[in-house]
């Protein structure tokens, strides 16, 4: 059985009242929802009400766990990623890139501030945009972010023209320019993924 507009907002709104503030991990248990208790009216020949009332109490708990992901997923998903075949594309632009720049690695490492500045721009962009809802992949993108410029102050030290403490070499900076780019290809598809996810959901 097919639920109308108003079920989908009852579930919702249920989600909303019980401190589920991201809105990805919402859609996420709202489609875990909605695909049992449509299994549930069409099993027992029910009314959406009745069907929430005996679906909720014995799933809730597991449906819940999904409100409670580690801080690390984002990071741990990244990693994951970069064994995806298009980073063999992206190191290949990497090491090209690299190599036609190789005399002003300054300059290149700085592409790591600019990418890093434009991350905290879009996410800020998309709160707004999207009457302020909160993304939980988004922000814990943040974290992978953290990581990259960590790493960078570890092995390439600051640019020239901040703290003049830079020491880095072509292939300290590869490192970093290969991660901030597989970062922003990492970010995009999951955005994407994130859109049409939502849409299928949505459009129930």
């Amino acid at each position: 059985m097919k639920l109308s507009k108003e079920n989908i907002n009852f579930i919702d709104n249920y989600l909303k009242k019980n401190e589920v503030i991201y809105f990805d991990i919402r859609m996420e248990m709202l489609d875990h929802i909605l695909n049992g208790i449509e299994k549930e009216m069409t099993e027992k020949n029910i009314g959406f009400y009745e069907a929430f009332k005996i679906y909720m109490p014995v799933n809730k708990k597991e449906i819940f766990m999904m409100n409670k992901k580690s801080s690390f997923e984002a990071l741990k998903l990244f990693i994951k990623s970069l064994k995806k075949r298009y980073n063999l594309i992206v190191a290949f632009f990497t090491a090209f890139v690299c190599f036609v720049f190789r005399d002003d690695l300054i300059a290149l490492n700085s592409v790591f501030w600019i990418l890093m500045l434009l991350y905290f721009v879009i996410n800020t962009s998309i709160y707004f945009l999207n009457a302020r809802k909160r993304y939980y992949i988004l922000e814990k993108f943040g974290l992978i972010l953290n990581a990259i410029y960590f790493i960078n102050i570890f092995i390439n030290g600051y640019a020239d023209g901040f703290f003049g403490n830079f020491r880095g070499n072509i292939y300290t900076v590869s490192v970093i320019f290969f991660l901030s780019i597989s970062f922003y290809v990492y970010y995009i598809n999951t955005v994407v993924k994130f859109n049409k996810s939502q849409k299928s959901i949505l459009a129930k």
